[in-house]
């Protein structure tokens, strides 16, 4: 019992450690005042887009990390290929890596019509039987059409 309070207790304590070293939030007066006018740049028409962009970046330093002074802007990286591309010299020849051979697929049995069944209504066929869909009885195909063996 005493183990888990003395590690119930070192755990609150780190706990306290890591939050001291997280930036207070709300930030300070001057720098909310501070955010406040970037937002207000960044919300203004008359603003020129480079007056923009460098209050963007201001602002992003500023959520990030209250505490930052002006430093300066991190350099974005530049862009990369999304594939790689093929060696120098060497060209792609088509069909000179051959395809992988296509899975045997049965083309498939279209689905059997409706039939009218003589009475104003329609029965569908399942093989030698069909149902009819109003009243849900199996009806045995015949000659003349579909008879309900029922009856």
């Amino acid at each position: 019992m005493a183990a888990a309070r003395l590690a119930a207790a070192a755990l609150l304590a780190a706990a306290g450690l890591a939050s001291a070293a997280d930036p207070a939030w709300p930030p300070a007066p001057a720098t909310q005042a501070r955010i406040d006018a970037l937002r207000r740049t960044l919300g203004d028409p008359a603003t020129t887009p480079e007056a923009r962009q460098a209050a963007r970046e201001a602002l992003v330093r500023l959520l990030m990390n209250p505490a930052a002074k002006d430093s300066p802007p991190v350099a974005p990286m530049a862009p990369r290929a999304s594939a790689v591309p093929p060696a120098p010299g060497k060209v792609p020849v088509p069909g000179a890596v051959p395809r992988p051979p296509l899975s045997p697929v049965a083309a498939p049995v279209p689905a059997p019509l409706p039939v009218p069944d003589g009475k104003g209504g329609t029965v569908v066929p399942t093989g030698r039987t069909a149902v009819d869909p109003k009243t849900g009885a199996t009806l045995v195909e015949t000659a003349n059409g579909w008879v309900d063996p029922a009856t």
